[in-house]
């Protein structure tokens, strides 16, 4: 081999080498991905600010970014990220679906209806837009068009339990309540610690007056997450049927602690407070209850109040 030859040859193999060095070695994105899905949130964050100080027009980066700032708690800034993806690249299908599915949270319903639509119409198959939108139809009131797109993405993926549990929760807005019974039942046969799924069964079965199995099914999301403000009040609710009424009451305790001028459940503990013989309580909560619905407008609500209130009166 000649000495022109060898040095060719030597500078093949110290290139082969650094390709295979390169290839071995995971990219930004990739260490940023595997600290997401190990939910190390802040420091997937930490590696995506370096990369896109040298690339700033990386949708992907920005994308990704976005996702843990929103699963760190932070979806202001999430939007923020999806937002400069989307200028870099307006086909981005799933920046819209994740964006929907932030507006979402954010409360922003008719916006995540909008976004989701669009991811959609660039990628019908996109699951996230399909539970986004059904997600936003839901609390938005839609429940219909909740449940067609919870049927769809169900259609695309029978074991997804995020599918399925759109899916129980559609069927409970539309009062299809042994449906939604039976699709949250699958849920939690898929993810035993599912409090969601637990809150629309328990509140299938309260509303079928089955108050011990919404009992037990509200107590165990409460125990899940004892920040589960809903599943205090209606956990409450329940065992006041059920005649249980110092659980009841512990229950409407928690929930007031997060809101205490809902009149609603104001209304509850006196009721509760009455049926232990607690009147001064009772007539305290009512008269507040009142209070607040005449400030809300709520006409109904003032009645129930009022009717109480007059029970207490009553010899």
């Amino acid at each position: 081999m000649s000495i022109g030859s060898a040095a060719i040859f030597a500078f093949a193999v110290t290139f082969a080498s650094v390709q295979g060095a390169a290839a071995a070695s995971p990219t930004a994105i990739d260490r940023a991905q595997t600290l997401l899905d190990n939910h190390q949130y802040k420091a997937a964050i930490a590696v995506l600010n370096e990369y896109l100080k040298t690339d700033p027009a990386n949708a992907k980066a920005l994308v990704m970014r976005g996702d843990a700032k929103d699963d760190s708690g932070d979806p202001d800034g999430a939007l923020a990220d999806y937002n400069a993806a989307i200028v870099v690249n307006p086909d981005y299908a799933y920046a819209y679906a994740t964006r929907c599915d932030t507006q979402v949270e954010l409360e922003h319903y008719d916006e995540a209806v909008t976004d989701c639509t669009h991811a959609l119409s660039l990628e019908p198959a996109e699951e996230l837009a399909l539970r986004g939108r059904s997600a936003a139809y839901f609390f938005r009131g839609d429940y219909q068009l909740a449940l067609a797109d919870a049927q769809q993405v169900a259609q695309l993926d029978p074991t997804d339990s995020r599918a399925i549990f759109a899916r129980c929760r559609a069927n409970f807005g539309m009062g299809r309540l042994d449906a939604a019974r039976k699709d949250c039942s699958q849920v939690i046969s898929y993810s035993p610690d599912s409090e969601n799924a637990y809150f629309y069964r328990g509140r299938s079965a309260y509303l079928q007056n089955d108050y011990e199995a919404a009992i037990a099914d509200l107590r165990k999301a409460v125990t899940l997450d004892s920040e589960f403000t809903a599943a205090h009040f209606w956990l409450s609710c329940a065992e006041y049927n059920a005649k249980q009424y110092a659980a009841a009451l512990s229950e409407i305790d928690a929930y007031l602690l997060k809101y205490p001028r809902d009149p609603d459940a104001l209304l509850l503990r006196a009721r509760v407070n009455g049926n232990l013989g607690k009147t001064a309580d009772a007539r305290a909560d009512a008269q507040q209850a009142l209070h607040r619905y005449r400030v809300d407008n709520d006409d109904d609500g003032a009645r129930a109040a009022q009717a109480f209130i007059d029970s207490l009166e009553t010899p």
